[in-house]
């Protein structure tokens, strides 16, 4: 699984173009993206189908961590973090879900 920050000032249209083409790019691989701005942050996750890793759970576990609030369905979710400043700590746990979850 990746779990990165990308440009794009928080504008999830942006983020979700990254995501098509890293999708594209690695097909298998869960991920999730971020993007920061005007102090908050926007959040994609998407994972391959039938991944024990679900997309709406995982992202929903790493928001939580910060404030967040997102939702979707088990290949592909979206949500925001009103604070972006607590960013460190939703990617920690996001790794450490996802970590857990492909065990």
């Amino acid at each position: 699984a990746a779990v990165l920050e990308v440009g794009g000032g928080g504008d999830g249209k942006v983020l979700k173009s990254v995501m098509q083409a890293l999708a594209k790019a690695a097909p298998n691989r869960p991920l999730m993206l971020f993007s920061q701005g005007d102090g908050k942050a926007a959040c994609v996750a998407q994972t391959p189908k039938g991944s024990a890793l679900k997309a709406n759970e995982w992202l929903a576990a790493a928001l939580k961590a910060g404030g967040g609030r997102g939702g979707g369905k088990a290949d592909t979710a979206q949500g925001q973090l009103p604070d972006a400043s607590k960013l460190p700590e939703v990617t920690a746990a996001a790794v450490a879900f996802a970590e857990d979850a492909l065990k």
